[in-house]
């Protein structure tokens, strides 16, 4: 897609923004609330939004419209908190340089990830989490504070922290080679405005430990991949704040963890010490899978444990890893939704023969998805991502949830209550009560009685601006057109 039409369609995205109703008021009639706290379903209400804040929820039989007040129809519908995506990544950072002297507030041009922006909203995403941000994805996240983009609320972590010889060398990484270099990252990145910073699996276990001291000093997050260096045993104690994928938690569930531990951090340095040994991916995948043949399930309780004590959240992202694991599943492979994102982006198969050539992960990923109920009966929050742009697959992550074993209602809170408590923000996010900022999706059927609902979207109120269908179809439609004229 060329500059110009690029420009064009950030204007009519702008358009829609502006003819929203922030500043003015709104009220939504005769909805019925989901109440994610207690599982209610608040009957015939109607929610009073000035601003971006809802004013209140009171009765619909008592609602008495002041002059001047928007009116929506909300009969029949049921109305849940927007939603977040709480590990999300954008294509542009994919060969965006770590850039330590940016000063500039945003990016020179609008990118695809000002792009996607508007297609999470069109699924009910009304705010994101970055795992592998770089200085645009700042930049993006303050246009969107600033009014300039349509896009939900964005959480932006730093670059992948990893080893010397990182397993992706073409994705925005920095290599830390040492511990007096960690502290040095740490500290610039603070300084640069990420929220957190994410680790990645070939970091040391030296060089992990001085980003925790650190961090700790300068009141920054550390969360990400736990590295195979690093037992999560430690790392929770550590203070690690969210487990990505649930990895680790074989390691630090087998009979072997040390032996095996051992046995991949002398293959690393090896790798460091001559980097044409071996791929850096083979060991990766290995350490994967290889943990699950010697599984302690007495173990994998006291870790659970271990992780609700310390308040270590875990972020399970299934949908991603069985679409690469079952890339050749036509009900996957054929999804309808892909129209909406980059032709890269879709080619499943290509990135498992990448990943995953001879399909060795396929049982691990099982595994994980096998066990999120005993997660959540354990107590370890979880939090609900996608490890994908585009939306729509975090819906699916929901589902898979459900037929994990959890309630819809327990997995509406992954995505809504519980992101709201990691974040600290309940007081703005997470729920559909007074004084919360208004991101509100209007659904057709209600999400309690069957999680799929979640997709019957008919309109997303995002910071007391209205999108109604009409309008989500018609970014739906641009964002088709423009995903098949994108190159990688």
């Amino acid at each position: 897609m060329d500059r110009e039409r690029n420009r064009a369609m950030m204007l009519a995205l702008g358009f829609l923004l502006s003819a929203g109703t922030a500043g003015s008021e709104v009220a939504i009639n005769s909805v019925n609330v989901i109440d994610v706290e207690t599982g209610a379903v608040l009957e015939d209400r109607t929610i009073v939004i000035a601003s971006d804040r809802i004013v209140d929820v009171v009765s619909a039989a008592t609602y008495e419209p002041a002059e001047g007040v928007r009116q929506i129809d909300g009969n029949g519908l049921f109305a849940m908190p927007g939603l977040w995506d709480m590990h999300i990544h954008m294509l542009n950072d994919v060969t965006e340089p770590v850039d330590w002297d940016f000063h500039s507030p945003a990016a020179e041009d609008p990118d695809q990830r000002q792009i996607y922006m508007p297609l999470y909203l069109a699924f009910g995403i009304t705010g994101t989490r970055e795992l592998s941000g770089g200085l645009r994805s700042i930049a993006l996240r303050e246009q969107i504070r600033g009014g300039e983009i349509l896009g939900p609320h964005m959480v932006v972590g730093s670059p992948l922290l990893d080893g010397p010889h990182p397993i992706w060398p073409e994705s925005p990484h920095i290599s830390i080679d040492s511990p007096d270099s960690a502290v040095v990252v740490a500290e610039r990145l603070h300084a640069q405005g990420f929220d957190f910073l994410k680790t990645y699996n070939f970091l040391s276990l030296e060089s992990y430990r001085a980003l925790h001291r650190t961090a700790r000093s300068l009141g920054i997050e550390v969360s990400g991949e736990i590295p195979i260096s690093v037992s999560l045993w430690e790392a929770a104690e550590l203070g690690h704040r969210t487990v990505e994928h649930l990895t680790g938690v074989e390691f630090a569930s087998s009979r072997h963890e040390e032996e095996l531990r051992s046995r991949y951090v002398a293959r690393i340095d090896a790798l460091n010490a001559d980097p044409s040994s071996e791929s850096p991916l083979d060991i990766w995948s290995r350490s994967e899978w290889e943990p699950l043949e010697s599984l302690d399930v007495e173990k994998r309780t006291r870790l659970f444990a271990h992780l609700v004590e310390h308040e270590t959240w875990v972020v399970p992202t299934i949908v991603i890893q069985r679409m690469v694991s079952r890339s050749e599943d036509p009900e996957i492979a054929n999804n309808p939704n892909f129209r909406y994102i980059d032709r890269w982006a879709r080619d499943l198969t290509a990135a498992a023969d990448e990943y995953d050539p001879e399909r060795r992960l396929r049982p691990l990923h099982e595994y994980r998805a096998g066990i999120i109920d005993e997660l959540h009966l354990a107590g370890v929050g979880i939090l609900a991502g996608s490890d994908t742009p585009g939306g729509f697959t975090l819906l699916e992550e929901l589902e898979i949830f459900v037929d994990a074993g959890l309630t819809p209602l327990d997995a509406l809170r992954t995505a809504t209550l519980n992101a709201a408590r990691y974040l600290g923000r309940e007081e703005d996010y997470g729920t559909v009560a007074p004084r919360r900022v208004a991101d509100i999706v209007l659904l057709r059927e209600n999400p309690l009685e069957d999680i799929r609902n979640t997709r019957s979207i008919e309109t997303v109120v995002f910071q007391g601006h209205v999108l109604e269908r009409a309008q989500l179809d018609r970014m739906l439609e641009q964002l088709a057109e423009d995903a098949e004229n994108w190159t990688e």
